[in-house]
């Protein structure tokens, strides 16, 4: 492979350039987050999807949802 930037030399002169240490930990602390509130956020998102099903079957005749009694993700 030929790099597509000159200089630095990293990982065996196929990549120019420093690492983004900060942006590295904002990534981290970003998903720590994300992962406390995922049950939270699940439990939002499926009553979300719920109530917009719920509506649209209210107002939309012959109305099909795929996989409606299937288990599924929020």
């Amino acid at each position: 492979m030929k790099p597509l930037l000159t200089g630095g030399g990293h990982e065996r002169n196929r990549r120019s350039g420093t690492e983004n240490v900060a942006g590295i930990v904002g990534f981290g602390i970003a998903a720590k987050l994300a992962r406390e509130g995922l049950e939270s956020e699940m439990t939002r998102v499926r009553e979300l999807r719920d109530r917009l099903e719920s509506g649209l079957k209210q107002r939309i005749e012959r109305i099909h949802v795929n996989a409606e009694n299937a288990p599924r993700l929020a």
